[in-house]
């Protein structure tokens, strides 16, 4: 009877011994496929780079950044008066080693000796427009000011206004748009129309749209919503933020401007005190890549490259885009005058 009871014993020892190795083996095989799949990368240096891109944008690109490189991407994130305010700080940026942020602040930050020229190989597929001089920086993406038509006033209305003066004609139109007061995206549009066409000819085009202004509103996307709930006609918009209604499959469309198109254009520049000249271009290249735009993309953040060369670049009709020149001209001065007579002449010339 004992020796019937140890045999048993042996054989339940055995059966554990194999079941315990079996599922260490499948648990190692398990780690090594996931080390296979998710590399862990070693990181062994830090790029710190600062910009006024929101939160939700910068967490997307470094997380994307940090899955396949070395160098980890951290970002500072400040608002437009801490660049404006450091422009001629010896200590504007601490550790710093990169800026992006749009075409004006860098512009601003070239000028008071901030940024060095970087030399990149897909800098090179970037057109003059969209970069500093002498290359001090340069653009990564841009995003037009489009028209926004809600596709059941089309189907009604056979002569469609495609341009700013057909806008300000227009009968029975109804528009939404953001207060200029309110974005410095959508105050763009005035300065860009001011720089292409003067200050009279603009203020006469808007005093025209003006009554057709069901909404002024106090973000960029509600005038796209209004135009895919029907209660606009027509939204003057961001094309990033109608994208974003159309992959939502609202009835709408765009329309670019055939007389030209204000855009705000984000870039990228090195710091002049920036220690770390390999990783900067590096970052620099990925930025002008399809990597990022498709993550990007993939989180309904919707821009143009800047880099034509790109796969990205292909899902958007850059040919159609008339673009006028960025408003490079105007300094603040002349901004806030053009501004207050914008609210005085038009928004409250009811």
């Amino acid at each position: 009877m004992r020796k019937g009871y140890i045999t048993l014993l042996l054989a339940v020892v055995i059966i554990l011994y194999i079941a315990v190795t079996a599922m260490l083996i499948s648990q190692k095989n398990i780690t090594q496929d996931a080390k296979k799949v998710n590399p862990t990368t070693h990181i062994s240096k830090t790029l710190t780079v600062y910009t006024t891109l929101p939160t939700s944008v910068t967490s997307i690109i470094a997380n994307e950044y940090n899955k396949t490189h070395q160098v980890k991407v951290m970002f500072m994130n400040v608002n437009s008066n801490y660049i404006q305010d450091h422009l001629n700080s010896d200590n504007g940026f601490p550790n710093g080693d990169m800026i992006i942020d749009n075409s004006k602040a860098l512009t601003e930050l070239a000028k008071a000796g901030k940024l060095q020229p970087g030399i990149t190989e897909h800098g090179d597929w970037v057109k003059p427009e969209f970069k500093g001089k002498n290359d001090a920086w340069i653009g990564i993406w841009y995003d037009p000011v489009v028209f926004c038509y809600n596709l059941d006033y089309m189907k009604s209305n056979w002569n469609i206004a495609n341009t700013w003066e057909g806008v300000a004609k227009a009968p029975k139109l109804r528009i939404a748009t953001t207060d200029f007061i309110a974005a410095s995206a959508a105050s763009n549009i005035l300065y860009s129309l001011v720089e292409d066409r003067g200050v009279d000819n603009t203020m006469k085009i808007l005093k025209n749209i003006h009554p057709k202004v069901v909404r002024y509103s106090k973000y960029l996307s509600t005038p796209v919503r209004m135009v895919g709930m029907g209660e606009a006609d027509m939204a003057i918009a961001m094309q990033s933020e109608v994208l974003k209604y159309l992959n939502e499959k609202y009835p709408i469309t765009i329309i670019y401007p055939q007389d030209g198109t204000a855009y705000l254009l984000t870039g990228v520049g090195v710091l002049k005190d920036c220690k770390q000249q390999a990783a900067a271009a590096e970052f620099t290249n990925w930025l002008l890549g399809d990597e990022v735009q498709l993550a990007l993309q993939s989180n309904q953040y919707y821009f143009i490259p800047t880099n034509y060369t790109t796969l990205a670049s292909e899902k958007f009709a850059v040919t159609k885009i008339k673009l006028l020149k960025r408003n490079i001209m105007l300094n603040e001065k002349a901004k806030d005058d053009i501004l207050n007579k914008w609210v005085k002449d038009v928004r409250l010339n009811s």
